[in-house]
Protein backbone atom coordinates (compact mmCIF):
# COMPACT_ATOMS: atom_id res chain seq x y z
CA UNK A 1 0.00 0.00 0.00
CA UNK A 2 1.53 3.32 -1.29
CA UNK A 3 2.12 6.28 1.73
CA UNK A 4 -0.17 8.83 1.52
CA UNK A 5 0.84 11.23 3.91
CA UNK A 6 1.88 14.30 3.13
CA UNK A 7 2.39 17.34 5.36
CA UNK A 8 -0.50 19.83 5.12
CA UNK A 9 -2.87 16.74 2.91
CA UNK A 10 -5.41 15.55 4.72
CA UNK A 11 -5.38 12.19 3.75
CA UNK A 12 -4.58 9.21 6.32
CA UNK A 13 -4.27 5.43 5.55
CA UNK A 14 -4.06 4.00 9.03
CA UNK A 15 -6.45 5.36 11.69
CA UNK A 16 -3.68 4.64 14.34
CA UNK A 17 -0.12 4.89 12.44
CA UNK A 18 2.48 3.08 14.51
CA UNK A 19 4.97 5.75 16.39
CA UNK A 20 2.51 8.66 15.66
CA UNK A 21 0.11 10.13 18.62
CA UNK A 22 -3.13 11.99 17.92
CA UNK A 23 -2.66 15.47 19.90
CA UNK A 24 -5.39 17.79 18.96
CA UNK A 25 -7.62 19.12 16.34
CA UNK A 26 -6.64 21.43 13.85
CA UNK A 27 -9.62 24.08 14.10
CA UNK A 28 -8.30 24.63 17.57
CA UNK A 29 -5.34 26.06 16.31
CA UNK A 30 -4.78 29.80 15.72
CA UNK A 31 -2.22 31.05 13.14
CA UNK A 32 0.45 32.38 15.49
CA UNK A 33 -0.42 31.44 18.73
CA UNK A 34 0.70 28.07 20.84
CA UNK A 35 -1.06 25.30 22.37
CA UNK A 36 -0.46 22.73 25.29
CA UNK A 37 -0.49 19.11 24.63
CA UNK A 38 0.64 16.06 26.15
CA UNK A 39 2.35 13.25 24.39
CA UNK A 40 3.07 10.13 26.73
CA UNK A 41 3.87 12.48 29.45
CA UNK A 42 6.10 15.09 27.81
CA UNK A 43 4.91 18.33 26.96
CA UNK A 44 4.15 19.86 23.35
CA UNK A 45 3.96 23.19 22.18
CA UNK A 46 1.78 23.39 18.97
CA UNK A 47 1.55 26.43 16.80
CA UNK A 48 0.26 27.02 13.31
CA UNK A 49 2.54 28.67 11.45
CA UNK A 50 2.24 29.99 7.57
CA UNK A 51 -0.50 27.16 7.35
CA UNK A 52 1.31 24.40 8.79
CA UNK A 53 0.97 22.56 12.47
CA UNK A 54 4.53 22.76 13.99
CA UNK A 55 5.50 20.53 17.14
CA UNK A 56 8.40 21.58 19.33
CA UNK A 57 9.08 20.81 23.00
CA UNK A 58 6.99 23.23 25.49
CA UNK A 59 9.63 23.99 27.98
CA UNK A 60 12.34 26.48 27.38
CA UNK A 61 15.65 24.71 28.43
CA UNK A 62 16.98 27.69 29.92
CA UNK A 63 13.93 28.12 32.82
CA UNK A 64 11.75 25.98 31.95
CA UNK A 65 9.32 28.90 30.17
CA UNK A 66 6.08 27.67 28.32
CA UNK A 67 7.25 28.00 24.88
CA UNK A 68 3.07 27.04 24.40
CA UNK A 69 2.85 30.64 26.02
CA UNK A 70 5.34 32.18 23.91
CA UNK A 71 4.51 33.96 20.68
CA UNK A 72 6.05 33.84 17.16
CA UNK A 73 8.19 36.84 15.90
CA UNK A 74 8.84 36.11 11.81
CA UNK A 75 9.10 32.15 12.42
CA UNK A 76 11.05 32.24 15.60
CA UNK A 77 8.97 31.37 19.03
CA UNK A 78 9.67 33.79 22.02
CA UNK A 79 9.89 32.40 25.45
CA UNK A 80 7.82 34.47 27.43
CA UNK A 81 9.80 34.62 30.49
CA UNK A 82 13.52 35.49 29.29
CA UNK A 83 13.02 36.02 25.11
CA UNK A 84 14.93 33.34 24.48
CA UNK A 85 13.84 32.39 20.12
CA UNK A 86 13.78 28.81 18.68
CA UNK A 87 13.06 28.35 15.17
CA UNK A 88 9.65 27.03 14.60
CA UNK A 89 10.51 24.83 12.29
CA UNK A 90 13.42 23.29 13.57
CA UNK A 91 13.79 23.87 17.35
CA UNK A 92 17.40 25.41 16.62
CA UNK A 93 17.90 28.28 19.63
CA UNK A 94 18.80 31.41 17.89
CA UNK A 95 19.96 32.74 21.41
CA UNK A 96 22.32 30.02 22.67
CA UNK A 97 22.65 27.59 19.71
CA UNK A 98 23.84 24.59 22.04
CA UNK A 99 20.55 24.47 23.34
CA UNK A 100 17.84 23.86 20.89
CA UNK A 101 14.38 22.26 21.42
CA UNK A 102 13.57 18.99 20.23
CA UNK A 103 11.62 19.70 16.75
CA UNK A 104 8.51 16.87 15.69
CA UNK A 105 6.80 16.03 12.55
CA UNK A 106 3.05 16.97 12.21
CA UNK A 107 0.32 15.26 10.11
CA UNK A 108 -3.26 16.37 10.01
CA UNK A 109 -5.64 13.65 8.62
CA UNK A 110 -8.92 14.38 6.55
CA UNK A 111 -10.97 14.50 10.13
CA UNK A 112 -8.81 17.18 11.19
CA UNK A 113 -7.21 15.28 13.93
CA UNK A 114 -3.48 16.37 14.47
CA UNK A 115 -0.69 13.45 14.80
CA UNK A 116 2.73 14.07 15.96
CA UNK A 117 5.61 11.18 15.31
CA UNK A 118 5.97 10.60 18.92
CA UNK A 119 9.61 8.10 18.08
CA UNK A 120 10.48 7.38 21.35
CA UNK A 121 8.35 9.49 23.42
CA UNK A 122 5.47 6.91 23.27
CA UNK A 123 7.96 3.82 24.85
Amino acid sequence: MADRWTQGTFLLVDPEPVGWQACGRFSDLEEGKGVAVQIAGHPIALFLYDGNVEAIDARCPHAAGPLDRGWLDGGRVVCPLHRWKFEIRTGQCLTAPDKPVRHYRTRVDETGTIWVESGDLAK
